[in-house]
């Protein structure tokens, strides 16, 4: 018997996949205790008592305590079937038993089992393309030069189509970061219904986020349109730059517009170098009124001349 936090920790393999950090609770504990049978009972022997780390107070987060049965594993499973965040996977077993202290880390683990049970011997890319088709999507993709590694890939869904050419005047292009194990950025393209609905258009994930590909990317958009006349009349972005000449370039006469929620955002992270404490707040409700004015640009500027006094 030893420490849970025995051992050293093992790396991630920084060439092939860069690795997310190197916090650890292995820290080479020397704690260990061996029992052997003797006669009716059981003989323990010390080999050494000391631990090199401060002792928790209580057993949560503790890997064996918090280990799950395997009703509970079941039902992790099935949660994780219907995309149920693991921090409410961890609420529902608890509720189903107070004195369970299984972590989230602990669900993330078994999350990602039963996943890659699920993929069996497909790898990532085969998998994704898999469901792709196995779900009716619509997809193209390209590889590096010379290659079968899969560069970009672009999907969507036939029903999203049909709603794309239905509401084709406004578009919305996001890209996130860092949610996938090799760091590719995923562009997300949403359209917006006449009741102010928003829907999913297309995804891509992209090698780099340059002009390049997302020239690629706007290009396929742009096959998806039944008709030449059925462009879009506003494209809304974060100020991406490359986003932005993509835009520029496949989509000549078309507005592009700065989304408001990324503008408040960046001024937030800044203003207050600039302003005094006691202000702040005052400054950014302005800021707030300004930027969602309805009003003419005379009542925009008596707005700003008030932030500024």
């Amino acid at each position: 018997m030893g420490s849970d936090r025995e051992g050293n920790y093992k790396k991630k393999n920084e060439v092939a996949i860069p690795s997310y950090g190197n916090s650890t609770m292995r820290l080479r504990c020397p704690f260990r205790l061996r029992s052997v049978p003797s006669g009716i009972g059981w003989k323990v022997v010390v080999k050494c008592g000391m631990h090199n780390h401060r002792l928790d107070k209580d057993l949560v987060g503790h890997d064996i305590l918090g280990r799950l049965k395997d009703d509970e594993r079941k039902f992790v499973n099935d949660m994780t079937k219907y995309n149920m965040a693991p921090r409410y996977i961890v609420s529902a077993l608890k509720d189903k038993d107070p004195r369970n202290i299984t972590s989230t880390t602990q669900i993330y683990r078994v999350r990602a089992t039963y996943r890659l049970g699920k993929r069996g011997a497909l790898t990532k890319m085969q998998m994704l393309l898999s469901l792709i088709h196995q779900e009716k999507y619509m997809c193209w993709s390209r590889n590096k030069e010379s290659s079968d590694i899969v560069a970009d890939i672009f999907w969507t869904h036939p029903n999203s189509v049909k709603l794309l050419n239905m509401f084709p005047l406004v578009l919305i292009f996001d890209c996130t970061y860092k949610t996938n194990r090799y760091r590719l950025p995923l562009l997300e393209i949403v359209g917006v219904t006449s009741a102010k609905l928003t829907f999913s258009v297309a995804f891509a994930y992209l090698e780099y986020e340059r002009e390049e590909n997302l020239t690629w990317a706007l290009d396929k958009l742009n096959e998806l349109f039944y008709y030449e006349k059925l462009l879009p009349d506003v494209m809304v972005t974060d100020r991406e730059l490359a986003l932005m000449n993509a835009i520029d370039s496949v989509y000549l006469n078309v507005s592009h517009l700065l989304c408001t929620f990324h503008i408040s955002k960046n001024v937030s992270m800044k203003f207050k170098e600039y302003v005094k404490s006691e202000r702040q707040e005052h400054v950014m409700d302005q800021w707030n009124n300004m930027m969602y004015s309805n009003t003419k640009d005379e009542d925009i500027m008596d707005l700003w001349n008030n932030m500024m006094h």
